[in-house]
């Protein structure tokens, strides 16, 4: 079964929504029995292409998102409830800066390739949502690339290079065609799709299907 989970680097719900869908999966894998395991893809989705790559100011961006401070606060209480009901420290309070992901997405796309990018990602996340850096800054990602194990001569040449990322405009592309407008959204095996962060037995259902034969 081929599941592809759209999400975005500085989305919460992105981050929450993937490791909702593994736990699931764990949860599954001793009744699906022997056999191919799901084949899990991150599908990079910019949720603000237009961010400048120098990132804009944390608060002025959640300002104009969501219109007034108090909305902003509820937004950020709903998600530090969240996460922290599924046992997940975060500091939301530290990050000073939205960022450009475009690179993030890179190199979840190289880390992918590589299986580390559950590795990756969870490193991306402790760097922006527990410790509040720029996670469009290439020195950030560097470091935390190198965290997660890619090789450094690979994390250089990929922050260094200029020209479109062809596995990031397919997923654009891809994205587009489902009419996708938020994220996280997973599609499993092309023909059924969740959108939202949902609890672990939310994805039951789908997984079965493609697991199981259940329908």
């Amino acid at each position: 079964m081929r599941i592809d989970f759209y999400g975005d680097l500085t989305c919460p719900w992105c981050h929450l929504g993937w490791r909702r869908l593994h736990t699931a999966l764990a949860q599954r894998a001793e009744k699906a029995g022997p056999g191919q395991p799901p084949h899990v893809i991150w599908r990079p989705y910019q949720l603000n292409p237009d961010i400048p790559v120098t990132g804009v100011e944390r608060q002025d961006y959640m300002l104009r998102k969501f219109g007034n401070a108090e909305r902003v606060r509820e937004v950020q209480h709903a998600v530090e409830t969240a996460m922290r009901a599924d046992g997940i420290h975060v500091n939301l309070h530290r990050i000073k800066m939205t960022s450009n992901t475009y690179l993030g997405h890179r190199l979840m796309v190289k880390a992918q390739r590589r299986h580390k990018a559950d590795v990756l990602l969870g490193e991306i996340f402790v760097a922006y949502f527990v410790q509040g850096h720029d996670i469009g800054d290439p020195a950030v990602l560097k470091q935390i690339a190198l965290k997660a194990g890619l090789d450094e001569r690979l994390v250089d040449a990929e922050l260094a290079r200029h020209d479109p990322d062809p596995d990031i405009l397919a997923s654009e592309q891809d994205a587009r065609q489902l009419g996708i407008r938020a994220v996280p959204y997973v599609l499993f095996d092309g023909k059924y799709s969740i959108a939202g962060a949902h609890d672990p037995v939310a994805f039951m259902p789908l997984i079965d299907i493609g697991l199981l034969g259940v329908e």
